[in-house]
């Protein structure tokens, strides 16, 4: 019995350690939105569906071509409003990444761009497979409203 209380203090104490190590991994910022409660951002839904940042504004993300390895892709973003009207009035920044190796592969936080037809774009490379994560920050009149990601395996 007097061995079995050490194993069981070791084992909980690996139960925790991973549990933080899988903390450490969520992308953190200095101004948490309102949207995201704490330092943890919002997990955004697939492709195609509703993400609501705010009470006011949505949006739908896609690529123009299925991420693959060692290729580059574009992420389109339509920003709606709560009318569904198209809204091209908030800055985005896209960071990719892959959460086990974070600051190995990151392409740092980069701006999207409109083009005419009103949608948000940036071009992403992916350097080698496996999971990644898409962080998307949102900003109106200089202030982050909403950030959060999605991620993808490739």
């Amino acid at each position: 019995m007097k061995t079995l209380k050490p194993l069981l203090l070791v084992v909980a104490l690996m139960l925790a350690m991973a549990a933080w190590a899988q903390c450490a991994n969520c992308a953190k910022t200095d101004t948490p939105p309102k949207a995201a409660g704490g330092n943890h951002p919002t997990i955004f839904k697939a492709s195609g569906e509703k993400n609501w940042i705010n009470g006011d504004y949505y949006f739908v993300y896609k690529f123009d071509k299925k991420p693959k390895v060692t290729g580059t892709s574009v992420l389109v973003v339509k920003l709606y409003d709560k009318n569904k009207k198209m809204k091209q009035d908030v800055l985005m920044t896209a960071n990719a990444y892959m959460p086990a190796m974070k600051g190995m592969h990151d392409t740092g936080d980069i701006a999207l761009r409109l083009n005419k037809k009103g949608e948000y774009l940036v071009p992403i490379t992916w350097v080698m497979s496996g999971k990644w994560e898409v962080e998307l920050k949102f900003s109106k009149a200089g202030k982050q409203i909403s950030y959060g990601c999605f991620d993808l395996n490739l």
